[in-house]
């Protein structure tokens, strides 16, 4: 957290080429590091092929909207109004999904979440890309271009095994 606090505040951290390097190695590890202590709490209590299989779909996912993105001739800029608009949407929709508890809600819930990610993760890539039209990362922030792409996937990663642990508890 203080490391990603420390990239936000100071952008000279994240252009200058020892300090990017560093901050970029440390939130790698310290996201790691939460990471591997969230899927070794789902693989004790829902096994590790769930946690195989979430990543096998990850991996899949991930590859397909990166080749979208690569070689798609669109401009996705125009959808990050329409991921916002989700995304509050999304809020209300967890407000309701807390309040009645319904499993199958929240199963629709991750449906989303995931699909929300993924629309994002296509806009992220193609900022990255660069293009005529869109708004890109410019060559000085490849750190901060690197940074958006791994936390987009280790959310995608997220709610991917939040759903397939909702879909075996149900066995």
């Amino acid at each position: 957290m203080y490391v990603m606090v420390a990239l936000v505040m100071c952008t000279s951290n994240y252009r200058g080429h020892p300090h990017n390097l560093i901050f970029l190695v440390l939130f790698t590890l310290c996201f790691s590091y939460l990471l591997s202590q969230i899927t070794s709490v789902y693989a004790y209590y829902y096994g590790g092929p769930l946690v195989l299989a979430a990543a096998a779909l990850t991996l899949f996912m991930v590859l397909g909207l990166t080749l979208f993105a690569f070689f798609s001739r669109n401009d996705f800029n125009a959808l990050l109004g329409a991921v916002i608009v989700l995304f509050f949407s999304f809020a209300g929709f967890g407000f309701l999904c807390i309040i009645t508890l319904e499993p199958v809600l929240y199963q629709l819930y991750c449906a989303i979440a995931v699909s929300i990610l993924g629309i994002l993760l296509v806009i992220d890539t193609k900022m990255i890309i660069g293009g005529e039209r869109s708004i890109g990362v410019s060559m000085d922030d490849y750190v901060f271009g690197s940074l958006i792409l791994y936390i987009d996937i280790m959310r995608i990663f997220i709610w991917i095994l939040r759903l397939l642990a909702i879909l075996a508890s149900k066995k």
